[in-house]
């Protein structure tokens, strides 16, 4: 969370037990930047919700593996991202993904005008206005081809 949008780690439950409800493998990979209690929380909600549907990178886990955020941009049907990532909602949406955000209804200034953007050029949605039914239906339609945003691509607008 920073300033700017302030979501808690009920925000990042209440999307995997969304997420959780679809024909799908959830990957959650933190931030270092993510609290000690947004882990711990997640760590105890996927252990006890999904033992084997899961898989959480920690990077403040000592000796742990390298982080998987490529591949899971590469591979994903879709991704969710905390809405104070913009570098990660942006990374998403570069990659062709369809984007989830999580927290967004938290954000205000220049973080609320950089997802109105995201969502009129890249079709992100924020996931807590997501109609359960509807995202599986989305997620099957993905899955069978490759999403289609206009994309993030700037280097025509800097050159």
């Amino acid at each position: 969370p920073t300033f700017n949008c302030t979501w808690h780690s009920g925000d990042i439950v209440a999307a995997l037990e969304q997420l959780s409800k679809l024909e799908a493998v959830i990957f959650v990979t933190l931030s270092r930047r993510s609290g000690r209690d947004v882990r711990q929380e997640v760590f105890l909600w996927a252990a006890s919700k999904l033992p084997r549907k899961i898989s959480i990178f920690d990077p403040t886990e000592p000796g742990g593996v390298a982080n998987p955020y490529m591949a899971l941009l590469h591979r994903a049907d879709c991704i969710a991202v905390t809405a104070d990532s913009v570098g990660m909602a942006s990374e998403a949406c570069c990659a062709g993904h369809k984007v989830f955000t999580i927290g967004e209804h938290h954000c205000k200034g220049k973080l609320r005008r950089f997802h109105m953007v995201l969502r009129e050029v890249c079709g992100t949605e924020a996931l807590e206005r997501v109609h359960p039914g509807s995202l599986q239906t989305g997620l099957t339609e993905v899955s069978h081809q490759k999403f289609q945003s206009k994309g993030l691509d700037d280097t025509k607008q800097v050159a």
